[in-house]
């Protein structure tokens, strides 16, 4: 009861920390300057249906919160307080909750979009690897979040696949895992083709309903040199190191000295998994990269926690 009392007691400050530094700051959450995703969600036009239409309506269902209370900061913050009380309530030992709370102050540095796709990928690696956690709404949360990002979409089907005999024993229930993962990808299907179309030519094929038959089995060989060139141009590698932005290197940096860590010392299939994924995310746009770096953050410091309760534990015996 204790441990409870001071897992609550935790949360509950760390809520009142950051409302009070959202009053502070008066940094809006959902606006044009904090994200591009932004004029997508309030021009979105519902009279027609095309490839994104499934994707856009999920985005929209989430967002609508932030929309609707559009003048009003602060309760855009307490929002986004509620978006994360699923993760707390996870039956995941408690040093996870403690380190998972502190994803509220990285709207100081990120959209409110990025932090509920890191949300995503962490209840999905927290649902993998504690049984405990395994109940269906967080999956299920945990997927509606991942398509506020078709790259975090991506990435979360993949960690789902790579690791579904993980969670799912018994072959028949695996056999519908396997076909609602196939779904899942025809879903995401739209978007990535119409991704392809995009970077042969903006221009040409900026609206979803540019996605045919005709338009995909016209790309010539020169088209093909032309998409995987913009991919490269607009990947966070080249983007940061061209734009010199910092904040972007310093992430690099960091994810890929505490992934090599805890690769070398834990040799566990989901480090492996993340490292793997983050090798990948920095050749493409999006936020795949970020999506990734909160849960990195946690399970090293989660490492780093119960080494330090070893030590302080052998002290004690000695």
């Amino acid at each position: 009861m204790v441990i409870i009392n001071r897992s609550f007691l935790w949360l509950f400050l760390n809520i009142c920390i950051f409302l009070i530094l959202s009053s502070l700051f008066s940094r809006g959450i959902f606006t044009e300057e904090m994200d591009g995703f932004y004029s997508q969600m309030i021009n979105l036009d519902f009279s027609s249906l095309d490839v994104l239409s499934v994707n856009h309506i999920i985005r929209y269902i989430v967002v609508f919160p932030f929309i609707y209370f559009l003048d009003f900061i602060q309760i855009q913050h307490f929002i986004l307080v509620i978006y994360f009380i699923p993760l707390f309530f996870m039956k995941i030992p408690n040093n996870f909750k403690y380190l998972s709370i502190l994803i509220l102050y990285f709207s100081i540095f990120f959209s409110y979009r990025t932090i509920l796709v890191m949300e995503s990928i962490l209840i999905l690696i927290m649902y993998i690897k504690f049984k405990s956690a395994r109940q269906k709404k967080y999956l299920f949360f945990s997927l509606i979040l991942s398509l506020l990002s078709s790259g975090t979409f991506l990435i979360w089907l993949l960690i789902l696949y790579f690791f579904r005999t993980n969670i799912i024993d018994n072959k028949r229930i695996l056999k519908y895992l396997n076909i609602l993962i196939l779904f899942l990808f025809i879903i995401l299907l739209g978007p990535i083709l119409h991704k392809i179309l995009f970077f042969i030519n903006p221009q040409l094929f900026g609206s979803a309903t540019s996605v045919t038959i005709d338009n995909l089995l016209n790309i010539s060989f020169d088209d093909l040199q032309i998409l995987f060139k913009n991919i490269f141009e607009r990947s966070m590698i080249y983007e940061a190191i061209t734009n010199n932005d910092l904040l972007r290197l310093s992430i690099f940096f960091i994810m890929l000295i505490l992934l090599s860590i805890l690769l070398f010392v834990q040799k566990k299939k989901s480090v492996f998994i993340i490292f793997v994924l983050y090798f990948f995310s920095l050749f493409f746009e999006g936020l795949i990269l970020y999506s990734l770096f909160f849960v990195t953050l946690v399970l090293f410091l989660d490492y780093l926690y119960r080494n330090l309760q070893r030590l302080v534990f052998c002290q004690k015996k000695y």
